[in-house]
Formats: structure tokens, C-alpha cells, sequence
């Protein structure tokens, strides 16, 4: 079981990997927006980076997809999934590490697969 103080150390594990992988997604090029842009291409940038989350979901389940199947380049797939959400959080505010460890706790008390047949 989580302790609180785990929550701490996951909240700010959390925080600290999309603050980092934000810093070197901009150092690349991928946030070259001046802040206070107008809302509507902030959310349309917003969106644009959630879309390239479904494609490294995409190139996960493709990897699964191989008959001998490929553990270190669906490990690697699931790495950008999480490195592409951490960048998303960090550019539009979200705290991750709160977000997160209070979605594992409204999960830890939900009844058996959700009160749902499958």
C-alpha cells in the first residue's frame, strides 16, 4: 500500500520527469511558442499533442502485433507514451504527481473491476 509519504515521493517523481522532459522537448524545437498566445491555438497546439499520444499508443500495439514480439521496442514505445503525457501535463499546468496519485486512490476504492462484467 502507498504511504503518504510515497504519495510525496511519486508526486514529485513525477513532476520533476515532465518538468525535464518539457526543458528538452523546447530545447529541440517543440515549444517555440511565446507565452500568452491566443487560447484557442494554445488548445489547438494542446490537442495536436495529445493526438501524437495515440500514435505512440498506436506504435505500442503495433509492436505487440509481431509474432515474435519486439520487449525493448514496445518498452520504448511505452516510454514515449509516458514521456509525451508528461510534456502534455507540464505544458498545460497539470500537476501530474497530484493528478495521478489521486486517481490511484479513487482506484483503490472502486469495487471489483469497476462493479462491471469485464
Amino acid at each position: 500500500m502507498v504511504t503518504t509519504h510515497d504519495n510525496t515521493l511519486v508526486r514529485m517523481s513525477l513532476n520533476l520527469l515532465a518538468e525535464e522532459v518539457y526543458n528538452i522537448s523546447k530545447v529541440n524545437g517543440f515549444h517555440d511558442h511565446a507565452d500568452g498566445e491566443p487560447s484557442d491555438t494554445h488548445r489547438l497546439r494542446q490537442f495536436m499533442r495529445l493526438a501524437l499520444i495515440t500514435t505512440e499508443v498506436s506504435e505500442a500495439a503495433e509492436e505487440l502485433r509481431h509474432e515474435e514480439v519486439d520487449w525493448d521496442a514496445f518498452a520504448d514505445e511505452l516510454s514515449d507514451i509516458i514521456i509525451r503525457v508528461a510534456d502534455l501535463a507540464h505544458t498545460t499546468g497539470v500537476d501530474l504527481g497530484a493528478a495521478v496519485c489521486a486517481k490511484v486512490e479513487k482506484n483503490r476504492k472502486r469495487p471489483f473491476k469497476h462493479g462491471k462484467a469485464f
